[in-house]
């Protein structure tokens, strides 16, 4: 277990600052990729930093954890007794800890090869964003199979860190018709330019995207469909083609629809970051790292 997480599970042992007000917890994305918590005054400064995504709920603080494991692939015996050898291939097992050492097991792929290996495998899983004590995270996988190419697929979860599940948020946005009017309407404008979309299936909604608007929390919603292979966008996975519009969002997340005024000063002072969440909470401020 790394320092970023040992000191993740140490908000519980901390002192409260003096005036013993809550701290507000804001982990944002640098343009690196890499993910860092602030603890962010009432004047948009940030006292302390830690590496990582922590969330606060009225339960504790959770941090998000990811551990990578070693998958079996084998090599593709290819025409004319051509071998290409085996690349590799790795899984991601994505978890949220407490302060206590809970652990609520979010992102849990097998790395098990049965009768066939695939010649190579790369699967990542990240969160994209936290409302509330909801953390939206995002799956990737790429596979290569011995095939004329590869495949690529991506899933999405939405999961309750006060109730330790997975919950349907893209089922619960309000004008779900609405939406699939519009995408409808923008797949048939590309079918010129791109190819026909498979007839059959109206555009589902496969991820929700929070996406911070001034002072305020709105969001997106993809809709997606399925196409050729070579049709495909690079959107989401292969053989299917996505939009992004505006939506209204579900009517749990509603009540965090506007950012607080520190996070809102925050960020105009850090426009380099892209925010991922934040948190009030009881439980105490980040530990200073001197």
């Amino acid at each position: 277990m790394g320092d970023a997480v040992r000191e993740g599970m140490r908000f519980g042992c901390a002192e409260l600052r003096a005036d013993d007000s809550p701290p507000t917890l804001v982990w944002v994305e640098g343009k690196d990729g890499a993910l860092w918590t602030h603890q962010v005054e009432p004047d948009g400064t940030s006292s302390a930093r830690l590496e990582g995504a922590h969330v606060g709920t009225r339960y504790g603080t959770w941090t998000w954890v990811t551990q990578t494991i070693d998958v079996e692939t084998e090599a593709c015996d290819l025409p004319v007794g051509d071998v290409h050898p085996a690349v590799g291939g790795t899984v991601t097992r994505g978890s949220l800890v407490g302060a206590g050492g809970q652990e609520q097991l979010v992102v849990d792929p097998s790395a098990r090869c049965d009768e066939h290996c695939p010649n190579e495998l790369r699967h990542e899983a990240r969160p994209i964003g936290s409302v509330g004590p909801y953390l939206f995270v995002e799956q990737s996988r790429y596979v290569y199979a011995c095939g004329a190419h590869g495949s690529s697929s991506v899933s999405f979860v939405v999961w309750d860190m006060e109730g330790g599940r997975p919950v349907d948020l893209l089922g619960a946005v309000p004008n779900l018709a609405q939406l699939r009017d519009e995408a409808t309407k923008r797949f048939r404008d590309d079918e010129e330019s791109v190819g026909p979309a498979f007839a059959g299936s109206p555009p589902r909604i496969t991820e929700l995207v929070p996406l911070v608007d001034g002072r305020k929390l709105g969001f997106e919603a993809q809709l997606t469909i399925e196409t050729c292979y070579a049709c495909s966008d690079g959107a989401w996975s292969s053989y299917t083609r996505s939009v992004r519009l505006p939506t209204a969002p579900p009517a749990v997340l509603v009540p965090f629809a506007r950012l607080p005024s520190s996070v809102a000063t925050f960020l105009s002072r850090h426009p380099d970051l892209k925010l991922g969440g934040w948190s009030e909470t009881r439980t105490p401020a980040i530990p200073q790292s001197g």
